[in-house]
């Protein structure tokens, strides 16, 4: 009968379905008219296409896992073949890795931070930020969190392309220019505007002689 069809099904569903709503995209009334067999395949259909669903859902959920834990360098490699992310990951993997040590050391010169800060900062000691840097590991999910939380371009360290939130003249070249960018940014507000104004006259005064 339709009433044991019904009885198969959730609890929450069929109280749903008490309260004039849905089971199976189907209401009350339409439950009513069809016959036990229209009822048994519309809800077999439903069963179906929900495990279909959870089924893709999982797929993803462990493709997921799996790239997280080879950018953390933590794949198994006694992992059988059949449990290996698909080859569109791995070369995506492959991909994102390429340059990340050097994007990672370009983004904390870029903030003007010391590898010690920079690593206090992100939660790791200053040997880890070190073989990051070089590209001996690679930063794991928490490390890339805080790294965003003090102004890193992700975008950048991931892709090395800059997104519209930073500019490329924000971009620090080497040790000095960090340097001198943390030493500004500790000074007093009005010792920073004679900084400025110093240095503004002597690049101005130097772009002059350029064009002379």
């Amino acid at each position: 009968t339709k009433l044991f069809e019904l009885m198969l099904e959730d609890d929450e569903d069929l109280a749903v379905l008490a309260e004039n709503g849905t089971i199976a995209g189907l209401t009350l009334d339409e439950v009513d008219r069809m016959s036990v067999r229209e009822l048994r395949a519309a809800l077999r259909k439903d069963e179906a296409a929900l495990k279909r669903s959870q089924q893709l859902v999982a797929k993803k959920e462990k493709q997921l896992q799996q790239l997280s834990q080879q950018l953390a360098g933590k794949t198994s490699t006694t992992a059988t073949s059949d449990e290996q992310a698909p080859l569109d990951t791995q070369q995506w993997v492959t991909l994102t890795l390429a340059g990340v040590g050097d994007r990672l050391k370009s983004e904390r010169l870029r903030l003007g931070l010391s590898q010690e800060i920079f690593a206090e900062r992100c939660g790791v000691k200053k040997l880890t930020q070190y073989n990051y840097e070089k590209s001996e590991r690679h930063p794991d999910t928490a490390y890339l969190i805080a790294a965003k939380a003090i102004g890193v371009d992700l975008l950048f360290l991931i892709t090395g392309e800059r997104s519209d939130e930073v500019s490329a003249l924000d971009v620090v070249r080497d040790e000095a220019e960090a340097n001198l960018l943390t030493a500004f940014r500790h000074i007093p507000g009005a010792t920073r505007d004679i900084a400025y104004r110093t240095l503004a006259a002597m690049a101005e005064k130097k772009a002059t002689r350029h064009r002379a």
